[in-house]
């Protein structure tokens, strides 16, 4: 997934399947756009706008509902990407899962993969503060 987010209501995803097939989606404010097999449909309010806006806060999401404080720990230092960065470990025993944060140099993240029971999500940060026009 290549997501694109323009804080604060504006997101772009293309997505590739394994078999090939891609799919793209805007969404904008509460209005939600997807582009499968070469046309765009608007999505009826509410059907996937709720869980594709989830994308805003997944990192709040794992910081404020988990119920307990994290237990921190620097894992060491690794290169992402061409640019040096610190990983951190964050453990949510409440939730069961994990969370590894690549930091760059500024302070912001470059990746974040959080896994859990149910899975793994792997998130790429780039491009801080670049319009892109959504």
């Amino acid at each position: 997934m290549h997501l694109l987010l323009e804080k604060p209501d504006r997101l772009r995803a293309r997505i590739s399947f394994p078999d090939g097939t891609e799919m793209e989606m805007i969404l904008i404010g509460e209005r939600l756009w997807l582009h499968f097999g070469g046309t765009w449909v608007e999505a009826p309010s509410g059907t996937m706008n709720e869980s594709v806006a989830q994308a805003f806060v997944f990192e709040d999401r794992i910081l404020d509902d988990s119920g307990s404080t994290p237990t921190f720990q620097l894992v060491g230092e690794e290169t992402l990407d061409g640019e040096q960065t610190q990983v951190w470990q964050a453990a949510f025993t409440q939730m069961g899962g994990r969370s590894t944060v690549w930091v760059g140099a500024d302070d912001l993240p470059r990746r974040l993969v959080w896994e859990d029971n149910n899975g793994r999500v792997d998130v790429r940060y780039s491009r801080y503060n670049e319009p892109f026009g959504i």
